[in-house]
């Protein structure tokens, strides 16, 4: 808050903010655990197995997806190198699997979102293999508000890429007021590439053995 009020002009060095009156989790990506105890009661009744993957945040899943997504095309022979940064409401999952990306979610353009695709290209580097390519969208959302990771931020991201690196239906003159960017994001994915079939689909058991492999690798990195 201070380095925002800092950037701004602003005397002021911090912001008193009501207090909370409560802690829930976001209807977004929260769970009740209400919920929860349904699913187990459900499961038990009709003999399924449930299963869980728990997060802390929301950008936690990017780059477990995008691990998932490299292992079941090198299941498949295909290429894994192109990767696909895609943003809150600014995502095709379609247009990915046809184009033969890697996605990686992120949620916000924030500096939070940045540190967490930072730390994913990090672990590329030293354990699978780098980005060849990376294309990235950008949520525009209006206003350069507290903790907004800016254009040269992204940028250096992008930079990361071994060989080309590009945004996708983002103007970086009008980021984070670039509205059209949500015209403009599927027309320039769609024009990536040819068309490409992809892989068959995955199957609950190979997810299984995947997450399994992941478990497995956390716990010996921890």
């Amino acid at each position: 808050m201070a380095d925002h009020l800092r950037r701004h002009g602003s005397d002021r060095r911090d912001w008193d903010a009501p207090p909370a009156d409560d802690e829930a989790p976001e209807a977004e990506w929260g769970l009740d655990l209400a919920l929860l105890a349904e699913l187990e009661d459900l499961a038990d009744r009709h003999s399924w197995r449930l299963c869980r993957i728990p997060f802390d945040e929301p950008d936690d899943l990017g780059g477990l997806v995008a691990d998932l997504y490299r292992w079941w095309y090198r299941r498949h022979r295909r290429p894994t190198t192109r990767l696909l940064v895609e943003q809150f409401v600014l995502l095709d999952p379609h247009l990915a699997l046809t184009r033969g990306l890697v996605p990686y979610w992120s949620a916000f353009p924030v500096d939070a979102s940045a540190d967490a695709l930072e730390r994913h290209l990090d672990a590329a580097d030293h354990a699978v293999e780098p980005y060849d390519e990376i294309l990235m969208t950008l949520f525009s959302h209006g206003t350069e508000g507290v903790g907004l990771a800016g254009i040269d931020r992204w940028r250096s991201l992008l930079g990361r890429a071994r060989g080309h690196g590009a945004f996708l239906g983002v103007d970086p003159e009008r980021f984070p007021r670039d509205f059209a960017g949500f015209v403009r994001f599927s027309r320039e994915l769609r024009a990536v590439g040819p068309p490409v079939a992809p892989p068959p689909a995955l199957t609950i058991a190979e997810l299984e053995q995947f997450l399994d492999r992941a478990r497995r690798g956390r716990a010996e990195s921890g």
